[in-house]
C-alpha cells in the first residue's frame, strides 16, 4: 500500500512540476498543449501506472468505467477536463479536427438536452486510439485510450 501511495504521489509531484509528460505519439500530440494550459485538468496515466493500479480482479475502474481485460492492453489514457471557455472553445476545434480526419471514424453520437457526448476511433495503426469528447453545458472533456484494443475490448467500452 506504501509503495502505491508513493508512486501516486511522485507522479503527482513530476505532474504538477511539469517534469513528466505523457508519453507523446503521432496519434495523441494533438492533446499535449493541454498540459500547461490554465484552467484545464491534465492527467495522464500511462502502462505502468497502470498495472500498479489493478485491484484484486485484475482490473481498473476510471470514472465508473471497468476496464476489466483492457487494462494490459491500454498504453496511454488521457483525461483533460476544462469549465474554462477559452481552453472549451480549443478543445471543440481539436475534435472537429479530429471528427473531420478520414483516420478518425464516428462511433457514437448521443445529444441530450445540453450534453453531447461523441466517440471516434483511428483504427488504422496497431495502436489504436479511442476517443470519447463529452460537452456539458460549459464543460468540455476528453477521454482517450490509446493501446492494441481489439474490436470486442472497444465494444465493452461501448456499452458501459
Amino acid at each position: 500500500m506504501r509503495k502505491r501511495l508513493f508512486a501516486l504521489l511522485t507522479l503527482c509531484m513530476l505532474t504538477l512540476t511539469g517534469l513528466l509528460v505523457c508519453p507523446a505519439t503521432a496519434q495523441n500530440q494533438i492533446f499535449e498543449k493541454y498540459n500547461n494550459l490554465d484552467g484545464v485538468e491534465y492527467i495522464c496515466l500511462t502502462k505502468w501506472m497502470l498495472r500498479h493500479l489493478k485491484s484484486t480482479d485484475n482490473s481498473v475502474t476510471i470514472n465508473g468505467v471497468k476496464l476489466q481485460g483492457l487494462s494490459n492492453a491500454i498504453e496511454v489514457i488521457l483525461i483533460i477536463n476544462s469549465d474554462n471557455a477559452k481552453a472549451g472553445a480549443q478543445m471543440k476545434e481539436d475534435f472537429n479536427t479530429l471528427k473531420s480526419d478520414p483516420d478518425y471514424n464516428v462511433m457514437m453520437v448521443v445529444k441530450d438536452n445540453n450534453s453531447h457526448v461523441s466517440t471516434l476511433l483511428n483504427d488504422k495503426n496497431p495502436v489504436k486510439e479511442f476517443v470519447m469528447y463529452i460537452d456539458e453545458d460549459d464543460e468540455q472533456t476528453f477521454i482517450v485510450l490509446t493501446g492494441k484494443l481489439t474490436d470486442e475490448m472497444i465494444q465493452k467500452l461501448l456499452a458501459q
